[in-house]
Parts: C-alpha cells; sequence; structure tokens
C-alpha cells in the first residue's frame, strides 16, 4: 500500500489575550539573518487504550493559543521592512500560527521513523509545505498522526525570532501546557 501524508486542516491559532500592535527588533536583532529552520518532535504512543486524534488535536490547539498570550510576537507577522512585527491580531484574520493537522496513511511510526531514522526524501512529508507562507508566517506548525497513535510535531520557525534556547523554552511551556501545567514562562515586568 502507498504511504501518504493526507493534510486534514489547516487553522490559524491566535492568543487568547490581545497584546501591543507593534514588536520592534533590537539592533542586533536586525542582523538575523530572514529564514526559517525546520524542528521535527516525535512523540510515539506508549498507552495501552486508544487515542481519539481529534481530542489529541484540539488540545494542542487549546495549549498553544495559550502559550501564545506570553509568545505573541510568534503569531504576528513581519511589517515596516521586516524591521518590526505587528503583533495585534484580533482585528485580523490573516494572523495567527498556521496549525496543520494531517494523517500518515500506511506509516508506521516506529518502524519507519524512529528505528530506522528519518530520511530526506521522507522528511517533508512531516513540514508544512514550504511556499510563500513562510514569507508571511513566523511559525508553521504541522502535527502529523499516525494510526498507533504516535504523532509527529514539524514546525517551520524564523530565525529572525528564534535561537536555540527561545524554541527550547517556547515547546517546552507549549509541552507544559499541553499537559494541562501551567506555561512555566516568568513574569517579567517594567522596572
Amino acid at each position: 500500500m502507498e504511504k501518504k501524508v493526507e493534510i486534514i486542516s489547516q487553522n490559524l491559532i491566535k492568543p487568547k489575550v490581545s497584546h501591543i500592535e507593534s514588536f520592534n527588533f533590537s539592533a542586533l536583532d536586525l542582523l538575523a539573518p530572514l529564514y526559517h529552520y525546520p524542528i521535527f518532535l516525535y512523540y510515539p504512543h506508549h498507552d495501552q487504550e486508544s487515542i481519539n486524534i481529534s481530542t489529541k488535536s484540539q488540545q494542542l490547539k487549546n495549549s498553544l493559543s495559550k502559550i501564545l498570550s506570553d509568545f505573541y510576537p510568534f503569531a504576528g507577522r513581519l511589517v515596516n521592512d521586516n524591521t518590526s512585527i505587528s503583533c495585534n491580531n484580533h482585528n485580523n484574520d490573516d494572523f495567527g500560527v498556521l496549525f496543520i493537522e494531517a494523517f500518515a496513511h500506511n506509516y508506521n511510526l516506529q518502524e519507519d521513523i524512529l528505528l530506522s531514522g528519518i530520511k530526506t526524501n521522507t522528511c517533508g512529508h512531516f513540514l508544512p509545505t514550504l511556499d510563500s507562507l513562510l514569507q508571511t508566517h513566523l511559525v508553521i506548525v504541522q502535527v502529523t498522526f499516525f494510526a498507533c497513535g504516535g504523532m509527529i510535531l514539524g514546525c517551520w520557525v524564523s530565525h529572525k525570532l528564534f535561537d536555540a534556547a527561545s524554541i527550547s523554552t517556547f515547546i517546552n511551556n507549549w509541552a507544559s501546557t499541553a499537559r494541562g501545567g501551567s506555561s512555566g514562562c516568568p513574569v517579567i515586568t517594567d522596572p
């Protein structure tokens, strides 16, 4: 049987709370190149009980919306020759993190991916398609579910916003929130 990844849905996930109008890059941030890099996260299914894909997908969307309240620039759009991010997303249908839900037909997460390693010709199936979206979206997420209950979370993230520390903080806080915990994001107030 043919192995394929079917896109089930696409949604823009917005922060639950509205924030400032714009976020200006620092002089150092302006030196960062404008490109996206991929991230793959693998989640095998270890429980004996079956998993409801729509429930898991909704849980990921809700927790992403919640965590974006702390990481609100990630849902914005680059403006002013890429020197700032427009962050106010409640009045514009174009703002938010693009969240793509997919299903991997005839793939086995354990055998095809985890044991044999992801192959260059296969990895594109588990990432959002490279196209003009990368010019407007700072973060694009694709969650691909497998029949075994496992999933791959593939992301394109803008290097303009993310370095290794910030992507680690973002992913860890999202995971904690998805599991029902708090974001763990420290609250920093102005002096």
